[in-house]
């Protein structure tokens, strides 16, 4: 294992430098016990005070004090040329690759925005909260954008599943109602007590259908923005079902009548089933790719609610 140190300072990472120049450098007031300071084997990086032994009582001599000096500008050259910076004007912090699966180094600047964060930001008002936590390196960020579209196909069909048990619940309750008044105030016998007595069983039969769906699309919605694929499949293949039964009735009609009209009816009755049916087969697409996602990015979509 490396006993060789890194340190930022001034917003540059700088090393590696042995352990004995970065004694030096403490003793002398090059580095401050809330610069931080990381060597491999460390799971992140710590204050430079924290580090037993770094800042012991005394003085340094002058001649070790250039000597230190000399080194930290050597190795902040070394840096300029050799790394580059990963998060507007803070260092890139180095990272095992057990560190960079566990946990997420921070820094704390002290010169505000970064470069690259002014550029995101750009257009938006001047940011009022906390300036000093950088936690997301520009890979991060990617990994971040890309969970997200995937998530947007889900939230839009969680969202359509939700309008529609809106919708449901409505015109569920208009049937039920519909179905008690006629049920109260119908001919029990005599002439059309027959035709009468269907009319009210289909009535009944509709109402239960959408209440059976309105049940269905508040699970199914639920479902869906966890990832559950059953509620879109479910909703899919009722869209798919609806559009096919709404051609086989535009080609009948339209051959009892010799198209015209009808026909046309018939195809923009198909137009919302068929938008919906695209709407949940973007969702069940985007489910597996936004379970492949890394896990940090689900926790904070799925934390937010978003």
């Amino acid at each position: 294992m490396s006993t060789e140190w890194y340190y930022a300072k001034d917003n540059q990472q700088l090393g590696p430098i042995p352990p004995s120049q970065l004694k030096m450098l403490a003793q002398s007031g090059q580095l401050s016990q809330e610069d931080l300071v990381w060597q491999e084997g460390m799971a992140e990086w710590q204050a430079a005070g924290k580090i037993k032994g770094l800042f012991d009582p005394g003085t340094m001599p002058a001649a070790a004090a250039a000597v230190a000096r000399a080194g930290a500008e050597g190795a902040a050259a070394r840096q300029g040329a050799q790394q580059p910076q990963q998060y507007g004007g803070g260092p890139a912090q180095p990272q095992t690759h057990a560190q960079s699966q566990s946990s997420i180094g921070y820094y704390n600047p002290t010169a505000g925005l970064g470069a690259r964060t002014a550029t995101i930001m750009k257009g938006v008002p001047t940011p009022t909260g906390p300036q000093n936590e950088w936690p997301l390196s520009d890979q991060h960020l990617e990994q971040f954008k890309q969970t997200e579209a995937h998530r947007k196909p889900i939230r839009a069909c969680a969202g359509l599943l939700n309008v529609l048990f809106v919708l449901y619940l409505i015109a569920g309750i208009v049937f039920v109602l519909i179905a008690l008044y006629a049920t109260s105030f119908a001919p029990r016998g005599g002439r059309g007590g027959g035709a009468v007595f269907w009319a009210q069983g289909v009535m009944i039969g509709v109402a239960a259908a959408i209440v059976g769906l309105t049940i269905l699309a508040f699970f199914a919605s639920r479902a869906t923005l966890k990832c559950r694929m059953w509620g879109a499949i479910t909703f899919l293949v009722l869209f798919c079902l609806g559009i096919l039964l709404n051609l086989a009735a535009m080609f009948m009609t339209a051959s009892a009548t010799a198209g015209g009209p009808e026909l046309i009816g018939g195809l923009f009755s198909m137009v919302l089933p068929l938008i919906f049916a695209v709407v949940c087969l973007r969702a069940i697409l985007a489910i597996p790719k936004f379970l492949a996602s890394p896990v940090w990015c689900q926790e904070a979509l799925i934390n937010a609610k978003l």
